[in-house]
Order: structure tokens, then sequence, then C-alpha cells
């Protein structure tokens, strides 16, 4: 397994203003498309939207690792998608045909 290198410096030198974003996402103070446009503007990727990205890679691995450590968290994320995949199989049986449309008027 590949251990993640995380640009742990560009983090801290960026952490104020993923702060700065997150807090105006919760208050409803800014959109994430606002954020998201901000982020893409210029050819050069944004040093806060990189910083991101690599907190992203690191909380990534802290998740599988805690997934690989603990068999209840396995067994919880099973049972979940138990429930997901048994809820698209009832809509499968009460939608058939063309995701529920029927294509004549035919009894």
């Amino acid at each position: 397994m590949a251990v993640v290198l995380a640009k742990w410096d560009l983090i801290r030198q960026q952490y104020d203003e993923m702060i700065k974003y997150a807090t105006a996402l919760r208050l409803g103070k800014a959109e994430a498309e606002a954020i998201l446009r901000r982020f893409t503007r210029g050819d050069l990727q944004h040093p806060t939207c990189q910083a991101l990205a690599e907190l992203d890679k690191v909380l990534k691995t802290i998740f599988l690792f805690r997934y690989i450590d603990s068999e209840a968290l396995r067994r919880e994320i099973h049972e979940g998608l138990n429930v997901v995949e048994n809820w698209n199989s009832v809509n499968g049986f009460i939608f058939y045909g063309k995701s529920g449309e029927v294509a004549s008027n035919g009894p």
C-alpha cells in the first residue's frame, strides 16, 4: 500500500484561508459555486484549493486506516450498503420497464 505524503507546509500556510472559506459556507455568507469559481479562476490552481486537496488526502487515509482497523466500522458500512441495495431492488421491482413509464396504453 502506498503511503500518502501530504504537503503539510502548504496546509499550514493556507490554514487560515481554509477556515475562512469553511466559515463563510457554514454561515451562509458565501455559496459553494462562488468559492469554486474563485478557486478555478486563471490558469494556476488556487493555493487554498491545493491545500484543501492535500487535507482531503490526509482525511481519506485516516478513514482507510480506521476502516481496516475496526471490524465494527466495516460491519456498519456493510449494513448501510445492504439497506441501499435492498431499496434499489424494491424500486426496480415497483418501477419495471422504462423507469416506471408505461410505453403503451394497453392493459
